[in-house]
């Protein structure tokens, strides 16, 4: 099923964001119903007709239910919920006039130690059979620092039994005072239903078993806070179903994507279904509308047209078309489903050695979704991912005796001629108590009597030993490890104790980017180095330095991205690509993405992919097989790397810094390249005059089919000094030319640009052996005009190596005064009376250097006489400000052209800006 959570995917989504991984409840809402589709509402507003402190059908669980009815207790959820433990005789269940979300009245769980809840009576809501139903509520809460409110629902059989499997539990939730709406679904799948059940409960902290104190840990329960219920609805409402052949959501060519949509409404109601289907960055591709109802099909299939690859979402609006406006608890127009799915070129999985070197980590993973874990990874066609070898609830028999869901999973990965990182977290809660360590540590067990853990990790040896080499030992958020003084010897431990059951076994170690390497481990554990989203793309080769250092550890990078609330798609996507690219140029061993898939529980569990599996497994399929030899800067901010190796040559760029959104560049490439976006979508490069056109933004692109030689010999052509001092003399500089290919070449470079300046000489003749390099002396001068900046200093080759090549080649240099910084701004000062407008150009001079400077300052203002201000005896690290004033130009001062400058007195140094009414 594709339908998930709409209460936290809508705002994510049109606020441009994008899904969070952990959405795992699929709900619906109504957003404009009649009121027959209203079944209950408790607005609490019956305080005058009821002298009672709980509302009607109401009790507090916890306590006896003062109620006459002999038959109250002969149900046993009524028993069960009256003696349930943790929740008081004395905390407060009752009616409230003090705060309510509409009318005069709510529903409040005050808290004096432990926790309070109420529940609705057995038999107070009817259900008709086989309907869905939402339920609806407003919450307010405040001074809850732990505690947290929660609303349950769930269907009631015949004889009062609450039917386990049809619960659903809003998210705890903490206001601050502010009113909150949560929700939650119950789906018409139990056909021995007959009631709807409440549960209403503000609950305390309770132990967690992953916490480093473990058994020391200090569980504080709240004496203060409170949380009101109000206008709770609950609707009867249509079943909706978009349902694609795949419980993975993932389509790969050439199948194209189909779904099948069922609008089943047993109150027979005629009904309009409006879906819609959009790309990442929301852009409406396609569409349809269906009528559904009485003499329309309620079931029906949709091929939408889509042409490109990517991520979809897909949105059904379903409305009773000309329903009159009654007056109801919600009022909005349309029942709501919202789902996603990728669409993926038809890639062969990888069989590069660096097929394994992209993996998924999918620890502490629910059964229901951990079976679907193969399949997912062949839709994806991505070749390793990391399971958790044990369940929080592993007994000693199950670990002895009962094959678990995890070796069913593994069985089927390995099947696949894909590999399985095996991680001991987390650690069975029953294993933990033994122990008394916290399960989130999981090599603490290494440091116990091997009698008390053994029973439940021999059987697990001896199922996967031989086929699983990688063990890790430690949750992947987790940062304990770094702490702990005893680490060398613990991972040490980890590896004898695990090698007397597994041949060669390596230990992963979890980590954190911003911890320092220890080097004491031992050079056979290899790491898990989590990368928080704080850290940026370009950073990543500095933060490796020490990882890969002398002597180099096999780290695997865990990449955190924002959420979808945090960010973007457009961003989260590009954000990802740097992440991956830069890591596959500091030389990471591998990379990892954390469970990029939200859960669907829409009558069957199915994964809802985010956006990122989809980036993550196409650009895994571009860097496996090749390796990153050097960058090419096409200057302005345009980057690029080249990349080669046994899945051929590649060229991947974007616009890293230009002040452009989007540029173009112009350049032969090679006979046949292939531009590929992140999806896996292809377009062959646009040619022109025998060069490629490329458009650039901040997305970064992957062009294949590339002479990866060709574009080593642009990267590899280099101006020994890119600074340039704006003076008026000759500047000597070494320009050097590097033979990538594996035979001479012999040619002519002929220096092109910049055209004004004076370069000796302009052309010269060479021949260079592979892998050789020629260094060619020249001198350079400009114009006094010269501004001042950055410049390309380009060149024509014309060369014969394997082929003849006629190539244009570039280098950035900046012209400058490293002495001097001048700063400029302009400004604008209107005379009302007059009409006239006076503009003023400021010129703030620093002495950066040593000696004591000279200077003349100059601005010029088309069609205005030039003006002139000296700047005499400016002594090193002083500043001046100088300010001419431009009288009435108020007519002119659109197109003009504005020229400031300094010029040195006595000296060779000129420095010249050109600034226009957009530096206003």
């Amino acid at each position: 099923m594709l339908s998930v959570n709409f209460s936290r995917i809508t705002m994510a989504i049109f606020c441009c964001g994008m899904m969070a991984c952990e959405l795992a409840v699929a709900q619906a809402r109504p957003l404009h119903t009649s009121r027959d589709r209203c079944v209950k509402w408790f607005d609490f507003e019956e305080r005058e007709r009821n002298p009672n402190e709980l509302p009607e059908h109401w009790f507090a669980v916890g306590r006896q239910a003062k109620i006459s009815n002999p038959s109250f207790s002969q149900y046993s959820l009524h028993r069960h919920l009256m003696a349930k433990a943790g929740f008081p005789r004395y905390t407060q269940v009752q009616f409230d006039q003090s705060h309510s979300w509409s009318g005069g009245n709510s529903f409040y769980l005050g808290l004096n130690g432990g926790s309070a809840g109420a529940f609705l009576e057995v038999g107070a809501i009817d259900v008709v059979g086989n309907s869905d139903y939402l339920i609806f509520a407003h919450v307010r809460t405040t001074q809850l620092s732990s505690a947290r409110a929660q609303l349950k629902a769930y269907f009631i059989d015949m004889d009062g039994n609450k039917i386990e499997a049809s619960e659903s539990i809003t998210h705890p939730v903490a206001t601050d005072g502010a009113w909150q709406r949560v929700a939650a679904k119950l789906f018409g799948e139990f056909p021995q239903a007959v009631w709807i059940g409440l549960e209403l409960e503000l609950n305390q902290p309770e132990y967690n078993p992953d916490d480093p104190l473990g058994r020391q840990q200090t569980v504080l329960e709240q004496v203060q806070g409170g949380a009101w219920f109000d206008d709770i609805v609950i609707w009867q409402s249509p079943r909706l179903v978009i349902q694609s052949p795949s419980p993975v959501n993932i389509v790969r060519a050439p199948e194209q994507p189909r779904l099948t949509v069922q609008v089943v409404d047993l109150l027979g109601q005629r009904l309009v279904a409006d879906l819609g289907i959009y790309d990442y960055r929301l852009n409406r591709v396609a569409y349809q509308r269906q009528t559904v109802g009485p003499g329309a099909p309620s079931v029906w299939e949709w091929r939408p047209p889509l042409d490109r690859y990517g991520w979809y979402l897909v949105d059904m609006q379903v409305h009773a078309p000309r329903a009159k406006m009654a007056k109801t608890p919600e009022v909005s127009p349309v029942l709501r489903v919202l789902s996603g799915l990728l669409y993926l070129p038809d890639e062969v999985t990888l069989d590069v050695p660096d097929a394994t070197r992209f993996m998924l980590a999918a620890e502490d993973l629910p059964d229901e979704q951990l079976v679907l874990v193969p399949q997912l990874m062949d839709a994806a066609r991505i070749n390793s991912v990391a399971l958790s070898a044990w369940q929080r609830d592993t007994s000693l028999i199950q670990a002895t005796k009962r094959r678990l869901a995890t070796d069913e999973s593994i069985d089927e990965i390995i099947s696949q001629h894909r590999q399985v990182t095996l991680d001991l977290f987390p650690v069975p809660n029953a294993l933990t108590q033994l122990l008394d360590i916290t399960g989130s540590n999981p090599m603490a067990i290494f440091d116990s009597p091997i009698r008390k853990w053994r029973p439940y990790l021999a059987p697990l040896m001896m199922r996967h030993a031989n086929r699983i080499r990688s063990w890790k030992i430690g949750a992947s958020q987790s940062e304990q490890a770094f702490y702990n003084p005893a680490l060398p010897s613990l991972v040490e431990s980890s590896r004898v104790h695990l090698a007397a059951m597994a041949p060669n076994p390596k230990i992963v170690v979890p980590w954190n980017l911003n911890q320092s390497r220890i080097f004491e481990i031992s050079d056979q554990a290899a790491y898990a180095v989590r990368v928080p989203d704080s850290v940026v793309p370009q950073q990543l080769g500095a933060y490796l330095e020490e990882w890969l250092g002398g002597p180099p550890a096999e780290v695997s990078l865990l990449l955190d991205v924002p959420t979808a609330m945090e960010m973007s798609h457009e961003r989260r996507v590009d954000d990802l690509i740097l992440r991956m690219i830069h890591a596959w140029e500091a030389g990471a061993v591998g990379m990892q993405l954390r469970r990029p898939w939200a859960v669907s529980s829409n009558r069957e569990i199915s994964l809802v992919p985010d956006p990122l599996l989809g980036v993550f497994a196409t650009v895994a399929h571009r860097l496996a097989g090749r390796r990153v030899l050097g960058r090419l800067s096409f200057g302005d901010g345009l980057e690029a790397m080249i990349l080669d190796g046994k899945s051929g040559g590649m060229l991947i760029a974007w616009n890293e810094s230009g002040l452009v959104a989007e540029t173009e560049i112009e350049l032969y490439l090679g006979d046949n390249p292939v531009v590929m976006d992140h999806w896996g979508n292809r377009t062959p490069a646009r040619a022109h005059a025998g060069r490629h056109q490329i458009r650039l933004t901040k997305t970064p692109i992957f062009i294949e089919g590339i002479d990866p030689e060709l574009a080593m010999f642009r990267s590899l052509f280099r101006v020994d000094s890119d600074f340039i001092e704006s003076k008026q003399q000759v500047h000597h500089r070494t320009v050097s030319l590097s033979n990538p290919w594996p035979h001479t070449m012999t040619g002519q470079i002929i220096l092109t640009d910049p055209q004004q300046w004076v370069i000796q000489p302009r052309r010269t003749v060479f021949s260079i052996l592979p892998g050789g390099t020629q260094e060619i002396p020249i001198s350079l001068r400009f114009p006094a005009s010269e501004v001042s900046g950055h410049k390309q200093l380009t060149a024509r080759v014309e060369f014969v190596t394997t082929r003849k090549y006629v190539v244009d080649v570039s280098n950035v240099v900046e012209l400058g005064l490293r002495d001097v910084k001048l700063d400029t701004n302009l400004s604008l000062e209107s005379d009302e009376s007059t009409g006239m407008v006076d503009l003023f150009v400021n010129l703030l001079v620093v002495n950066k250097g040593a000696e004591i400077l000279n200077l003349r300052s100059f601005v010029i203002v088309q069609g205005r006489p030039r003006q002139v201000q000296p700047i005499s005896g400016l002594h090193p690290g002083q500043s001046i400000i100088r300010q001419f004033r431009f009288g009435d130009v108020s007519e002119s001062i659109d197109l003009a052209t504005i020229r400031v400058g300094l010029r040195e007195l006595a000296g060779p140094a000129v420095l010249n800006q050109i600034l226009t009414t957009h530096n206003l």
